[in-house]
């Protein structure tokens, strides 16, 4: 968990986009969060959610008292546990 957390705080920073947090979501697609600041929360930053369908939410997100807050924006908000994140870095694959 500590890693986790270690990896969700070191995305803010990066000015690379090929480094992400993912995980699946209950569609069959994903969520996905970013580290480019929320035009809405500048102190949270960017996500957005997928389904097969082709449909995408978008929102900001936030690492708050140990979870992984998501405020989509249609204002509902939702908490994730922070270990379901897996950390992309497609850089590492290259």
């Amino acid at each position: 968990m500590k890693s986790l957390l270690i990896a969700l705080l070191a995305l803010a920073p990066m000015a690379h986009a090929e480094k992400w947090m993912e995980t699946n979501n209950q569609g069959k697609g994903r969520i996905v969060l970013l580290q480019a600041a929320c035009k809405d929360i500048p102190a949270w930053k960017i996500m957005f959610s997928s389904a097969p369908n082709a449909k995408s939410l978008t929102g900001c997100w936030a690492y708050i008292a140990g979870e992984v807050q998501v405020r989509y924006d249609d204002g509902e908000l939702y908490s994730y546990p922070a270990s379901i994140f897996r950390f992309i870095d497609t850089e590492a694959t290259k």
